[in-house]
Parts: structure tokens; sequence; C-alpha cells
């Protein structure tokens, strides 16, 4: 239950999907291009996170991790786990940021995963501000003054995560000026808070997919060896059933 509103989809290194746990039982699965996350994953051998992007098929925008599954020493299945957007919104929500602060997490490309406040829905897929996505590309990680995309001058204090989030704690100029030594202490609050959020998120995604990916793999090389299996359960509830 970490991962509510997930699905999990298993395919093979040439794209033919043998499993989409959100289809009933005998739909046709399609043959469909690789994202350029799975060919990510292919090539660095590891666990890794997409950026926000049209689904195949359906075009719903989302985010997904790919798992590599192991045989001999080589990749035979890709395992997409769909990672549902509004898991980040209740995650920026979960930290009680005060009202006037702006919270976000942008992808590799600098387009929203999540964004505090939203409260219409529509920054989700939405490229940042010019004045933040130019800061990322200078520096992963800091503190900078831009203009947001409603428009107001804000300063923003943002971290880079382990798989290539960024993730970003801002408050408006104006409300920073009053009063100005008060609103330091909350500004340096919220730095710190922005990194620890940062770490955590990534700590949590990799601890959670390595660890199932490991389980996933002994499982896949005991059926390949017609060995009993030794079930443990791994948390997902997709991997479990």
């Amino acid at each position: 239950n970490e991962l509510p509103d997930s699905w999990l989809v298993v395919l093979d290194p040439t794209g033919q999907v043998l499993l989409n746990t959100r289809l009933p039982p005998g739909r046709a699965l399609p043959h469909r291009p690789l994202f350029d996350t799975e060919q990510r994953a292919l090539r660095t051998h590891k666990p890794e996170v997409s950026d926000i992007v049209a689904g195949y098929g359906t075009h719903q925008l989302k985010s997904f991790a790919v798992v590599p599954v192991f045989r001999d020493g080589r990749i035979v299945y890709l395992i997409d786990i769909t990672l549902s957007p509004e898991r980040f919104v209740v995650l920026l929500q979960n930290q009680k940021y005060l009202k006037n602060w702006l919270a976000a997490i942008v992808d590799r490309s600098n387009h929203f995963v999540a964004r505090l406040p939203d409260a219409e829905g529509t920054k989700l897929g939405q490229p940042a501000s010019k004045g933040w996505q130019s800061a990322i590309e200078r520096n992963r990680s800091g503190v900078v003054y831009h203009v947001a995309t409603d428009g107001h001058r804000i300063i923003d204090g943002y971290a880079h995560t382990a798989y290539g989030w960024t993730v970003g704690i801002g408050i408006r100029e104006s409300i920073l000026k009053a009063p100005l030594r008060r609103t330091q202490w909350m500004l340096a609050a919220a730095c710190l808070g922005c990194i620890g959020l940062g770490v955590l998120l990534a700590w949590l995604v990799a601890r959670r997919l390595h660890r199932s990916a490991m389980q996933l793999q002994n499982a896949a090389t005991a059926i390949a060896s017609e060995q009993p299996l030794n079930v443990a359960p791994t948390g997902v509830r997709e991997y479990d059933d």
C-alpha cells in the first residue's frame, strides 16, 4: 500500500508486453517501442525512474520505475511499476509547509511531477519556470532568486535526487522581506527540509526497488533452474501477486 494507484507491466527487451495488471486476463498485449527509461535500464543494468511521459495507448501522464530482471547474467525481462503523480502531491502535502510556501518536484527534463499550490491540477507535465530551469542547468543544488510560473519573484532552495529528479521549496520575495530575520530562519529550515526530502525520496524509492528486484530475481532464477521457491512478501502488492 506504499504505492497506491500503481500497476505492473512486464515486457521483454524487444518491447513485447507479457503482463499488464491493469488489463483484464485474455486481453491481447502489444509489442511497443521502448521508452527512453527502459532503454537506459538496459544499458545501465540498474533500476531507473522515468520522467513524466504519456502512457502508451492511454496518453495519460505518468511516471514509472523500471527494474531489470536477470537470468544467467543477461536481462530477460523489464518490470515497469507505474507511479501515480497524485502520490507525489500527497508526499509534498504531508510535509505541512506553511500556506505561503511553494513546493515542487520536477523530472530530468524540468517538467513538473508535482507542484503546490496547484488546486486545478494543471501543472503536471508542464515546464518549470525558465529561471529555475537555468539555475538547475548551472548547479544541481542551490538557492536562487527567479520569477515563478505565476509571475511572482521568489527565492527557491532546491536539491537534486539520486534518480535525476529535483525537489524545490520557494517563497515570494515580498513575503521574505517582512520581517527579514524571521524569514531567514524559515528559509534555512526550508532548505534543510528540501535536502532532507530529496534524500528521503531517493532512499525510499531505491530501497524498495532494490529489495523487491532482488527477491524477483531470486524467484526467477529458482524457477529457471527448477528449484523450490522460498516465497517471502516483498511489500509491493503486484510483486507478491
